[in-house]
């Protein structure tokens, strides 16, 4: 075991096979004897002779019935090989929470970011939502404009004593090659020690920064700027950080993209409307450009969940596919209302039940092919909501849709029976969701925020949106998951 020749190396080798590891073990076994205990059994670390760690199973048991120890038993178990195979498993544990974690928390900032249409409100939540990835002193936004950039929105400088000189520096692209190498290749620059960089030009203002990576902003059509994030500490940033940057860079963009087209179709939208004033074509104007929006983000939903099922159908990790196929229910309940908007005359309030009849069966062909799904649909033909409450109430179906499917088990054979039932009164519309499993444990006057899984977003996600609008939600006991949900209209 100890890979030594005889019982005379082996004992003349204590010192090589007792290792700081060891001594705890040593320790624990001396003071049992010390106390008089006749056995006693641990775990302990031990080194062979030809210098490889040995994991131990050690049991000691004195025979005598007297004081003395003269006859011990000892056993010596070599478990390295399960304490191996442990490791690992831990370690692929930690790393699948780990990427479970980054995507949601990516999922959540690229909502956050093409949330926000206008550029100032935008330009806050870049730097908002920056934080929750990585530390940063200071940092700035810097755009394109022809062969120059100018920063539009600066953090940190203030702080640092580098507020003024930053809002005045010029960046010719000529001068900041760093800069400009990022652009042109499109790919981010890491510098671990600014002070040793000769690519780096140091300021009196910018002394404190010692750390930097420098991100460009792009889509496949324009590319809009960087982002510098800089820290005061050598060392701070490396490559493993860029990586993890860059999905926040394509979210940016992609709601530099979605806010330039707004203000494009807004500011055409009021010249015309301006021009045309007194004319009955202004509305039908208006009303194709409307159109044209609804088709044009159910077509970019569409693309981005078509991304998701590729990215879906070639991963291997059945955790991650998972996660993807969530994802792309939630993109597909906000296409829905782009694709009903798109095709009504109708552009700011949707028929209830033609929605979610057309939600839950999109929704069918996302879940596993193992699982019988029946859905129920009991909603009034007159009943229509509009957009700012629709989309919420189609994300919180889809969650619910999906935690039925996922967590209900039926007798075999049996269906995961889901059903969504509306019924309006004076103060608004209450939905009544339900399945057929065992329900969820709650406390009274509890929220689902209570008894959200700290690892997941789902049940939390449920009590934001339903705060979002206004409306509440009441749990019903078991047998079966009911939430009863109470909206304005």
């Amino acid at each position: 075991m100890f890979h030594a020749g005889s019982k005379d190396e082996l004992l003349g080798s204590i010192d090589k096979v007792i290792v700081p590891h060891t001594l705890p073990f040593l320790h624990k076994e001396l003071v049992a004897l010390w106390k008089g205990q006749r056995y006693f059994e641990g775990e302990t670390i031990n080194q062979t002779l030809d210098g490889h760690l040995l994991h131990l199973l050690v049991s000691i048991s004195i025979l005598e019935d007297a004081d003395s120890a003269r006859n011990v038993l000892v056993s010596m178990m070599d478990i390295t090989d399960r304490i191996r195979k442990e490791q690992h498993q831990s370690k692929l544990l930690a790393e699948i929470q780990e990427k479970q974690l980054y995507a949601e928390i990516m999922q959540e900032i690229t909502i956050a970011l093409t949330s926000q249409i206008k550029r100032d409100s935008l330009l806050d939540t870049i730097f908002e939502q920056l934080q929750r990835l990585v530390e940063y002193t200071s940092g700035s936004i810097r755009m394109l404009r022809g062969d120059k950039m100018s920063v539009v929105r600066a953090y940190g400088y203030e702080e640092m004593g580098a507020g003024d000189f930053i809002k005045e520096l010029e960046m010719p692209l000529e001068k900041f090659v760093l800069a400009k190498q990022a652009l042109q290749t499109k790919r981010p620059i890491i510098i671990h020690n600014t002070k040793k960089d000769p690519r780096w030009t140091t300021y009196p203002e910018t002394q404190y920064i010692h750390s930097i990576i420098l991100l460009p902003i792009y889509t496949r059509s324009k590319i809009y700027g960087l982002l510098s994030v800089e820290h005061q500490t050598i060392g701070a940033y490396n490559r493993a950080t860029a990586e993890k940057l860059i999905p926040f860079a394509h979210a940016a963009a992609l709601a530099f993209s979605r806010s330039e087209l707004y203000e494009q179709l807004n500011s055409e939208l009021e010249a015309k409307q301006k021009i045309q004033e007194e004319l009955a074509a202004s509305l039908e104007q208006k009303d194709t450009l409307l159109k044209e929006i609804h088709h044009r983000i159910k077509n970019n939903l569409s693309l981005v969940s078509s991304l998701i099922n590729l990215q879906s159908f070639r991963t291997e990790d059945q955790a991650v596919k998972e996660l993807l196929e969530h994802l792309r229910g939630k993109i597909l309940s906000i296409s829905l209302v782009h694709e009903k908007l798109y095709r009504s005359s109708d552009f700011q309030n949707v028929s209830l039940r033609e929605y979610v009849t057309d939600l839950l069966s999109s929704l069918e062909t996302t879940a596993p092919v193992s699982k019988l799904i029946q859905t129920e649909v009991v909603i009034d033909e007159g009943v229509s909501l509009d957009t700012n409450t629709l989309i919420p109430a189609g994300l919180i179906l889809t969650e619910l849709f999906t935690n039925s499917v996922k967590y209900v088990t039926p007798p075999e054979g049996s269906p995961v029976e889901f059903r969504v039932e509306a019924t309006t009164h004076t103060a608004g519309l209450t939905l009544l969701v339900s399945d057929n499993g065992p329900g969820i444990p709650y406390a009274t006057g509890g929220t689902l925020k209570d008894i959200a899984s700290p690892d997941g977003i789902g049940l939390t996600l449920v009590e934001n949106l339903v705060e979002q609008i206004d409306g509440s939600l009441e749990i019903e006991p078991p047998p079966g998951f009911r939430l009863k949900l109470e909206l304005p209209l």
